[in-house]
């Protein structure tokens, strides 16, 4: 089991609601993806910056809530523009890590390298990113 909400005055917004749709059909349609998600207990942000749009996604062992602005001091924080978001949701995941070596995975990592992608925590929160990433994958 698991729960998605928006916080109090997030509802209006477009990406937030987004987000947790498409998590919500991940999580149901395939439950292996619930072990990752009741796993994190963690503070993301995400700063969209084409939209200007930033939120923060407060994880709890199978609770998420998705606050609008950046709060509560993101342990990762991820600053790309929407085509970078589409981007990291189309990443494989191959016995049960990400992806990076087709071509999908190269295009997240040369906007890594770019610095179109910035993933602030990225090394010392590198087990949640990754479960992050599973749970975030379409594929």
């Amino acid at each position: 089991m698991f729960q998605i909400e928006l916080a109090k005055g997030t509802e209006s917004e477009g990406l937030p609601e987004m987000l947790a749709t498409l998590l919500r059909q991940n999580l149901e349609q395939k439950p292996y993806k619930l072990k990752d998600f009741n796993a994190l207990d963690i503070v993301v942000g995400l700063k969209v910056t084409d939209l200007e749009v930033a939120m923060t996604l407060v994880f709890r062992h199978g609770h998420l809530v998705i606050r609008d602005g950046l709060v509560m001091d993101p342990k990762l924080l991820i600053t790309t523009d929407s085509e970078g978001i589409f981007d990291l949701n189309l990443i494989r995941i191959r016995f049960g890590l990400p992806w990076y070596l087709d071509a999908q995975g190269r295009k997240v990592l040369k906007s890594l390298l770019s610095g179109r992608l910035k993933i602030r925590g990225m090394l010392t929160h590198m087990g949640s990113l990754t479960r992050l990433t599973k749970i975030m994958s379409v594929k």
